[in-house]
């Protein structure tokens, strides 16, 4: 009778014991179950402000603003060019006068950056100060005494000047293919100095 007893208590014991674990272990399994769903809903999240985020500052000529987007008519064709048509790629606009002495030192560093470094969609991109020109002749025959070959647009109002505040020529804006200016240079810009901006732009 006794030995009866210690088997039914045994078997009660451990039957006891066997669904509290069961259940610990249902209980746990389910709170890590819920927090990596949590986590990952919080992750992909995240990853979809990261993708939404863009730059906050209001648009300037100045270094970590994005670039004021202009339209200006190409001296080559005669149709609008927007510098929001070059987004996503690392653009160098020059601002230039056919009469400016450093411009012309500055032009055949520039034609050379566009000739090698268009295919990794770099663009360079000349604003000829046509309100400061004396004749848009001018404009042509610089144009074809340095052989250039990238866009040029003409400022006739001055008022991509004023956006950019350029005040003295040449003047080059280095923008980021996020659309962002990466650089502000006053003065003729040299090859180095090109190939150097654009290492932080495209990465080589």
């Amino acid at each position: 009778m006794d030995t009866n007893r210690k088997l039914n208590r045994t078997f009660w014991t451990v039957l006891i014991v066997g669904l509290l674990m069961a259940g610990v272990t249902a209980i746990l399994w389910s709170a890590v179950g819920g927090k990596t769903e949590s986590q990952a809903v919080t992750s992909s999240a995240i990853e979809s402000d990261i993708e939404t985020v863009t730059n906050p500052l209001p648009p300037a000529p100045a270094a970590g603003h994005p670039a004021p987007d202009f339209t200006l008519v190409s001296l080559d064709s005669g149709e609008p060019v927007s510098l929001s048509d070059f987004h996503g790629r690392p653009v160098i606009i020059n601002f230039w006068a056919s009469w400016c002495g450093p411009c012309r030192l500055e032009m055949p560093h520039l034609q050379e950056t566009h000739l090698t470094r268009q295919d990794e969609g770099v663009v360079v991109l000349g604003v000829n100060l046509t309100q400061r020109e004396g004749n848009q002749d001018d404009v042509q025959a610089f144009v074809n005494e340095f052989g250039v070959t990238f866009p040029v647009v003409l400022d006739e109002e001055g008022d991509v000047a004023t956006l950019y505040e350029v005040r003295g020529q040449p003047a080059s804006i280095f923008i980021d293919p996020n659309g962002d200016v990466e650089t502000v240079f006053y003065g003729p810009v040299t090859q180095a100095f090109i190939d150097e901006q654009l290492v932080g732009m495209t990465g080589s």
